[in-house]
């Protein structure tokens, strides 16, 4: 799975509840993201969106659940 910064992604959260979100950036196995408001936000400041790190194992990207 490749993943690039703003793409719409679904986190798989604590007690099995799903999320989405876009894609901040990816470091390593860890992808960090953000809601959309915050990514909305920060594109419109020129600033970096604040996110949270999730392991990409717990990420599906919106194009792979198209593919499938």
């Amino acid at each position: 799975m490749t993943l690039h910064r703003g793409d719409k992604v679904k986190a798989l959260l604590y007690g099995g509840k799903i999320a989405v979100r876009r894609v901040v950036r990816i470091k390593g196995n860890v992808v960090v993201i953000c809601a959309e408001e915050e990514y909305a936000a920060a594109m419109a400041e020129g600033r970096d969106p604040d996110g949270v790190g999730f392991p990409r194992q717990d990420i599906v990207s919106d194009r792979e659940l198209v593919a499938q």
